[in-house]
């Protein structure tokens, strides 16, 4: 039995669109991606973002499979403070 007939939507990865090539820095293919997306700013290190492409779990039978990929795609990314909030 296929892995998307055990686990809906979350197993069926079919390629999308992406810029970049194997020339750019954004560098994708049919076989290797980016694994996230990190930035900082050293002036203001709690603006920085992050996004994981396949969420904060790369299980597929996790609740949190995927769950950053809508965000990632779109061009977005989640604050990733770093100094403790008081």
């Amino acid at each position: 039995m296929p892995c998307s007939a055990l686990c809906g939507p979350r197993g069926r990865n079919r390629p999308q669109p992406l810029s970049g090539d194997t020339t750019t820095v954004k560098q994708v293919g049919r076989a290797f991606g980016p694994s996230q997306r990190f930035t900082m700013d050293w002036s203001n290190i709690d603006g920085s973002t992050e996004n994981i492409v396949l969420g904060e779990s790369g299980n597929l039978f996790s609740p949190y499979y995927r769950d950053q990929w809508a965000d990632y795609y779109g061009g977005t990314t989640s604050r990733f403070p770093s100094r403790q909030q008081q």
